[in-house]
């Protein structure tokens, strides 16, 4: 059996488009049994507009209004405060566009305001949680120890969020005891929907959805009042973590009751859009990916519609879109790298050079090295035709708290590679008790939340 033979009798998730790119995936596209549930209601405690931008385009017009002014009070008064103001204006911006110059002038911006700074004083906890945007793991904890040495001590707020934010370094670290314990001690200093949101995640991704779902109701009713960014990226995420199940019209229900809560944001948008595709909604997908790009210009957008038109079989669309993502991935990784070696490396493998992908991947496991960029790297590495690197990765994986349908997917690729039948029919079980959907073929339109 050669290996195309192979990946014919494995069906495999949508990474392995970049293992099996001269093999044609044309297939007819069938609706589930059951079609997704109607979107639900937005929460009736969402901040008005007066306040909060009831879509993105709104959203980002109150910021762009609040850095012009705090532009201009920063060059009246350079002092590390206002410097703070405007970079996290800069922050917050990019959370909302995706825009890397955004995340660059954030740093650029807080690493001037650090500089101003007096001794056991500054923007400390501002520039941790922008190094840990930029994926900066390394530059991050040395700003959340200092404010253990503030002349003044911090308050509950500030030292739940420093808890908090040192889960996420040992969440991507791999720590993930460790990262639990920092997001109940945050817990108990006053977190909220944030560390509810972030405890979901490790729960979503160390095998208990379930939990992470408990943990998403938790943080919906966390405070007297909220954003519709904040309320629609926590529905975004609970259909992330169905979608990761495999329950399909949940995810799509979800991704629909985020993209009512909060419109016109490219983010839900490009969710949204993929659950259409793989329900047979081609054109209504491909019209959702249009406007998304439109205003956006985010290469992950593009790469999701190319993703669309290469399982239809039409090659000139997904290489025109695939080609429209190359250069701003090549600006990402230049702004700022850290943040763009997982995505970029997405790129690379389905649509681009198999070598620089493992380049990319190895780059990013080093910088985070947890299970997530684990499982990419096998994938890397499978795409050099090295499947015996991949499982000693994956053995490693396996032998922790990292549960995820695509690392035992990956497995089976590598043991049918290497011959070893039973075990790549072991591994296939183990990932289809995770997500039933994974070896769906229709998954290879799923680009997004895998």
């Amino acid at each position: 059996m050669n290996v195309d033979d192979r990946r014919r009798g494995i069906p495999s998730p949508r990474l392995l488009l970049g293992l099996a790119a001269a093999a044609a995936i044309v297939f007819a596209i069938t609706r589930w049994a059951d079609p997704p549930a109607p979107p639900l209601a937005p929460p009736a405690r969402l901040l008005p507009a007066s306040v909060a931008g009831q879509d993105q385009p709104a959203a980002l017009a109150m910021i762009d209004r609040q850095l012009a002014s705090d532009l201009k009070d920063a060059q009246q008064t350079p002092d590390w405060l206002t410097l703070s103001r405007l970079a996290g204006d800069h922050s917050a911006r990019f959370r909302l566009s995706g825009d890397y110059r955004d995340l660059a002038a954030a740093q650029a911006i807080i690493d001037r305001a650090m500089a101003l700074a007096e001794l056991r004083t500054g923007p400390h906890l501002a520039a941790a949680a922008i190094a840990l945007q930029g994926h900066r793991l390394a530059a991050a904890e040395p700003m959340l120890d200092a404010i253990g040495h503030y002349a003044m001590l911090p308050d509950d707020v500030t030292l739940s969020e420093v808890q908090a934010l040192r889960g996420d370094i040992a969440l991507y670290r791999g720590d993930y005891r460790v990262a639990l314990r920092d997001y109940l001690a945050a817990d108990g200093t006053g977190g909220g929907a944030g560390t509810a949101s972030r405890r979901a995640l490790l729960l979503a991704r160390t095998g208990d959805p379930a939990g992470a779902l408990a943990a998403l109701d938790k943080a919906d009713r966390a405070g007297p009042f909220t954003t519709p960014q904040a309320a629609a990226n926590l529905t975004l995420q609970r259909g992330v973590v169905q979608l990761q199940s495999g329950d399909w019209p949940a995810a799509e229900a979800s991704f629909a009751k985020a993209n009512r809560i909060f419109p016109k944001h490219w983010l839900i948008e490009q969710h949204l859009a993929q659950m259409l595709a793989v329900r047979g909604g081609i054109a209504g997908a491909v019209k959702l990916y249009e406007a998304a790009i439109a205003r956006s210009r985010n290469p992950e957008t593009m790469d999701g519609l190319a993703a669309l038109w290469r399982a239809q079989g039409d090659y000139a669309k997904a290489s025109y879109w695939a080609g429209q993502a190359a250069p701003l991935w090549a600006e990402r990784l230049r702004l700022a790298p850290q943040a763009a070696f997982a995505h970029a490396f997405e790129h690379e493998l389905v649509f681009g050079n198999p070598k620089r992908a493992g380049a990319l991947a190895v780059r990013d496991w080093r910088n985070r090295p947890h299970g997530g960029s684990a499982v990419a790297l096998a994938w890397a590495l499978l795409a050099n035709g090295r499947p015996a690197d991949a499982l000693q990765v994956l053995d490693a994986v396996n032998a922790g708290f990292w549960r995820s349908a695509e690392q035992h997917a990956a497995a089976a690729e590598a043991h049918a590679l290497l011959g070893q039948s039973e075990a790549a029919a072991a591994e296939r079980e183990k990932a289809l008790a995770l997500n039933p959907r994974i070896f769906d073929r229709r998954a290879a339109m799923i680009w997004y939340g895998h």
